[in-house]
């Protein structure tokens, strides 16, 4: 980065609507928080590994919905 730039702010809007004071940006004048979010999967390969990691993650949580509901039976 070149040293004009050196000690400018990200001054994105927060969530309160006061302009962001991090110094620690990027290329794009934006700091870790404010720079975007993913655009997400864009082949179909990378669209069924977030598929099955989402199906993954729901077993898992009704799993531990499971184990929950057994503790509280087990203790009355």
């Amino acid at each position: 980065m070149p040293d004009d730039l050196a000690d400018l702010r990200c001054e994105a809007k927060t969530r309160a609507g006061t302009p962001c004071k991090r110094k620690d940006i990027y290329q794009n004048g934006r700091c870790k928080f404010h720079g975007g979010l993913s655009s997400g999967a864009k082949t179909a390969e990378g669209k069924a590994r977030q598929l099955a990691g989402y199906r993954h993650w729901q077993e898992k949580q009704g799993m531990r919905k499971d184990k929950i509901a057994q503790k509280n039976a087990h203790n009355e």
